[in-house]
Formats: C-alpha cells, structure tokens, sequence
C-alpha cells in the first residue's frame, strides 16, 4: 500500500472518532476557560492586549490537544491545518467574548493569539508524529498512534487538566502523579509491543514525547508545585523509558497486548478514582444523606469545587473506555458494549456515591449518579468508534495476516492489531 493511498484508510470511522475526541476535549476546554460560570452584565468591555509569560504557556498549552485532535479528525492535505488555526482563532474570539460577562475577568487578545498558536503546534505535532511513524511503514505508524489503546491516552488529557486545576497545592499533586503513571503504563506498552519491534520509534523518543505529553496536560500543576511537576514528568519519562527497553515477551498470536495492559493498570485508576470521590479527607464522618439534586458543594461552590466535580464526571468517561476495552476481543455491537459497561460503573457508581453520602462536604446525589453512568457510557460509545477505525485501517491493509506477529528483525508489522 503506498503512502498517498494510505490516508483513506479508515478516513470515515477516523473522522468520527478524531471527531468524538475533539468533542470531549473541547468541552473541557469551555470549562477550563468558562468555570465558575456565574455571568453579569459587564459595565465596560475592556479589552487587554499584555500578558505574563504563565499566562501565555498556558494558552498554548491548552490549545494544543484540541489542534492535535483536529488534525487526527482530518489527516489528508495540509489544508485541515489551516483550518485548525482559523477554528481555534474563532473559538478562542468566543470563549474571550463569553468573558466579558464573567466578573473577574478580563478579555485578551493577546490570549486568543497564543490559542491559535496551540492549535497550530498541536496540527503540526500529529503531522510530524505520522511522518515519523510511517517512513517506509506508514500504515503500521498511523495504527500506532491511532491504536483503540492510545484513545485512553487522549482522553488522559482533559482529566489532568482538571485535576491539576482543582489541586490547590494539595491534592492534583498526588492525583495527577496517580495519572501520569497510568498513561505512562500505556504509552509505554504501546513502545515495547509495536514501536520498538517495528523501529518506529526508538524507547527514549517515546520517553521524552510522554514526558511532554505529561507536561503540556498537567501544564497547571507547574505553577502551584514546579518542583513536583517536573519530577512527575521524569517519573512519566522514566517508566516509559524502562517499558520501552524491555523485550517483549513471546504469547500466541491471537492474545492482543492491550488487555493484559488494561489489567495492570484498572486497580491504579479504581484506587484514583476512589481517592477522587471522597478528597478531600474528612476530618469527621456525617450522618447520610441523599438529593435528588447535585450534592452539597455545588450549592456554595467555588472554582475549585465545580472543577472537581466535573474531574469526577471525567473520570468516568475513561472508566467506561477502559472497561469497552476488556472486551476487545469480542466483535460486538455498541448496545452489547455499553450494556457491559454498565454492568461495571452501575455498582461502582453506587458504592461511591454511598461513600460521598457521609462526606461533610458532598452527600449522595441521584443527579450526579446519573451523570457519571452517562459519562460511563460516552466512553464505551468512544472506544467502539476507536476500534472500528482500528478494523477499517486493517482491512485496508495488504499487510493483514491474522497469524502472525511484528518482527523485530525486520520491522515489518505482519499483523495489525484491531
């Protein structure tokens, strides 16, 4: 298959998927910007044009998933580029105007500048990753970096912004650690089973991109602790470093590596999400309670709490991809795919929100448990979208041969997987 007939390949359930994710990570962009979302009539439209340099890394630093995602949405021609930046440039006019009416802040120019910058180095990032990826094998590097694994990785994103937004200088410090090593696990997996025995990449690139990768989602936590970010994004580096250099180890053909990765790491994210429902510690336990409505902290909620409650919502999302994942050997429709979803975050949904019902600060709310199973469920609609894109690009391969696996030998991946 040649390189220009190669983008087709799995265009549509790409654009779909590369759709479903800008989506996401576009919604947690309107929240980042927009939260706490109390709005006023403004008494003058003031408009700054200076920013500090935290401001300005900042800016571009949110904007680069989005142009990134753009960019997997749209992967043929150089013309989606252009389009990223004329989108972001919109969307960041908007989010700027939308601002006028929230006190205590201030619209900036300077900012939607910086965002189309973001976007620019986002698109030219996926750009430069795919052609590094596919010399000579541009099929294998697209499945690589488009592999249904690595959704997880991009829905990692949203879910490190948030909670390094909601730290304060205590709790995203060990939280966002808890997600580096996640995607870190995963990245480096997707190193030491494809890139390294198909000479994509070499393990110390990967390293030092998941250290970035990292660094550009959890860019908040830099501020509040810069010391424990960076040693963070080392620890990310590290481990994807050591997964990278490790031999891979000989199953049969038809065992795909992604469960087993999926198995390592779901305790690590359960044990996260735990801490999540009920940080803070409470000093004292309270009598249990029950809403209908959110729960108590939405009530006198600040930004912190509302960016907390929604880290709580995303979390979920990437629950529900992971366990639509487990499943990944099974050819199943969304119906059955979502119904095990279900199977899994109903329980778990309801022995947390038993939890937060005799936390001071939240109470059980049917509201909140029925966001969290619907976010459950975006995921598992996000991982069967991933995984049709991952079957077109293989059946669009003359590559395909179901028995047999990549050799390291010669770096020709014999099997894709799905």
């Amino acid at each position: 298959m040649t390189a220009a007939a190669e983008p087709k390949a799995g265009r549509l359930a790409g654009a779909r998927l590369g759709g479903a994710l800008l989506a996401y990570v576009f919604a947690a962009t309107l929240v980042v910007t927009l939260v706490p979302f109390r709005f006023a009539t403004p008494k003058n439209f003031d408009i700054t044009w200076v920013g500090g340099w935290r401001d300005i890394l900042a800016n571009v630093a949110l904007f680069i998933p989005l142009g990134f995602l753009y960019r997997f949405a749209r992967p043929a021609g150089w013309f989606p580029i252009v389009t990223a930046v004329i989108l972001a440039l919109l969307a960041s006019a908007g989010i700027e105007a939308v601002q006028f009416y929230e006190p205590g802040r201030v619209a900036s120019a300077l900012d939607v500048v910086t965002d189309a910058a973001g976007a620019l180095i986002g698109a030219l990032a996926f750009d430069y990753l795919t052609r590094r990826a596919g010399r000579g094998l541009t099929l294998v590097g697209r499945v690589g970096l488009q592999l249904p694994l690595m959704g997880l990785v991009y829905l990692l994103v949203p879910l490190l912004w948030l909670d390094a937004l909601s730290a304060g200088r205590s709790q995203g410090v060990w939280l966002s650690a808890l997600l580096g090593v996640l995607g870190a696990f995963i990245i480096g997996a997707v190193q030491r089973e494809m890139f390294s025995p198909a000479r994509i990449f070499r393990p110390w690139e990967t390293a030092l991109l998941a250290a970035v990768w990292f660094g550009v989602s959890a860019h908040p936590l830099f501020w509040y602790q810069p010391a424990v970010g960076a040693a963070a994004a080392g620890a990310v580096g590290f481990i994807v470093l050591a997964l990278g250099l490790k031999p891979v180890r000989k199953r049969p053909a038809v065992k795909r590596f992604e469960v087993p990765v999926i198995r390592w790491t779901l305790p690590l994210y359960l044990g996260y999400m735990l801490l999540l429902a009920v940080w803070p510690p409470a000093e004292e336990v309270r009598s249990w309670s029950l809403s209908l409505g959110l729960d108590r902290s939405v009530a006198s909620a600040g930004t912190v709490e509302i960016l907390r409650l929604l880290e709580y919502v995303a979390a979920f999302t990437l629950l529900g991809y992971m366990i639509a994942e487990l499943g990944s050997r099974w050819e199943e429709p969304l119906s059955k795919v979502g119904g095990r979803v279900l199977l899994f975050s109903i329980p778990l949904g309801a022995l947390l929100e038993v939890l937060r019902g005799f936390h001071p600060e939240y109470g059980s709310s049917i509201a909140l448990f029925a966001g969290i199973i619907a976010a459950s469920l975006y995921g598992s609609m996000v991982y069967h979208l991933a995984r049709a894109h991952a079957r077109e690009l293989r059946e669009a391969s003359e590559m395909f041969d179901p028995g047999r696996r990549p050799s390291s030998a010669s770096g020709e991946l014999q099997a894709i997987p799905e």
